[in-house]
């Protein structure tokens, strides 16, 4: 009887989740950046705002034809990640624009899984990277007394008062998370004033949710990949759409009209990372973005599958 082999190649990934808050509430929103920043870093973990009542959109950026309904961006956006369960922070269901994700819907509170009813017991439904980073401790950190990677944290309170900052830089909603670090990793706390702001990046320097991120980043994509993102730190819905750009794979570096001024060292060393070449005649170079995010991501849909 004659057999045939058949060979099959899988490449297991983390549950992408996305989260859908019902408006641009901060204490909702930095919940679900640190519910991101242990689901491996947030990559392929949009984060969706449904009203929109308060977002601004001055500027030459928001002219037709890309004013398209608020919400049919939003759909598009869902369209890119293509998540496998979307957590709803509000009440109810989702709005028709957005009807068609409704079946892979869930309330926030099934997040966690609390078996012995107790609830310093609660666990994550979800693969956090918490055993990833037992191992990267064991490569990298067990026994050696000068590590290749440094890790540095921004206070808790400090990320709690900053949207972007808590975007940018990772947050843990509880205080062991931070104390596993310290004794894990040597990490150490980030000072973000004026000297970190106008010195250069140290290569071996890793954030909390570049941490987080290990082994988990889609390929990059040959044309635009790093981006100089502007926005307005205090505005939940620029903060959203840095974070979505960044969990999409690009590599961005936020910039404010308060502090870009500061960052002169950090802008040279991103603008020389992002030259590459991409062949013998086109070489990659740095973008400025500050544009409804909807044409950034669906620029990058072919790069979310992996």
């Amino acid at each position: 009887m004659a057999t045939t082999t058949i060979e099959a190649r899988c490449n297991a990934r983390p549950t992408r989740l996305a989260f859908i808050l019902p408006g641009p509430d901060k204490a909702t929103l930095l919940s679900a950046i640190a519910r991101s920043t242990s689901l491996w870093g947030g990559i392929f973990n949009p984060i969706v705002i449904l009203d929109n009542a308060t977002r601004q959109t001055r500027g030459v950026h928001y002219a037709p034809p890309l004013d398209e309904p608020y919400l049919e961006t939003q759909s598009n956006l869902l369209k890119a990640f293509d998540p496998d369960l979307l957590i709803n922070y509000g009440e109810g269901n989702l709005p028709p624009s957005l009807q068609i994700f409704q079946h892979r819907t869930f309330p926030a509170a099934r997040l966690d899984w609390n078996p012995w009813g107790r609830g310093e017991q609660v666990q994550s439904y979800f693969v956090d990277v918490w055993p990833v980073l037992d191992e990267l401790w064991d490569k990298e950190f067990k026994g050696i007394s000068n590590p290749r990677l440094k890790i540095k944290f921004l206070d808790k309170a400090r990320s709690e008062t900053s949207l972007l900052l808590a975007a940018r830089f990772g947050l843990h909603s509880n205080d062991d998370s931070y104390e596993f670090m310290t004794r894990n990793f040597g990490a150490g706390t980030l000072d973000y004033d004026g000297e970190f702001r106008t010195a250069r990046w140290p290569l071996d320097f890793q954030t909390v949710l570049g941490l987080t991120a290990i082994h988990c980043r889609p390929t990059r994509q040959r044309l635009h990949s790093h981006s100089f993102f502007l926005l307005n730190p205090d505005d939940a819905f620029d903060v959203v759409d840095y974070w979505n750009l960044r969990a999409s794979g690009m590599f961005l570096l936020p910039l404010t009209m308060q502090d870009y001024t500061e960052f002169q060292n950090l802008i040279r060393d991103f603008g020389a990372a992002a030259a590459y070449p991409v062949n013998d005649t086109i070489t990659n170079h740095v973008v400025l973005t500050k544009k409804p995010l909807n044409k950034c991501l669906l620029s990058r849909e072919h790069s979310l599958g992996g």
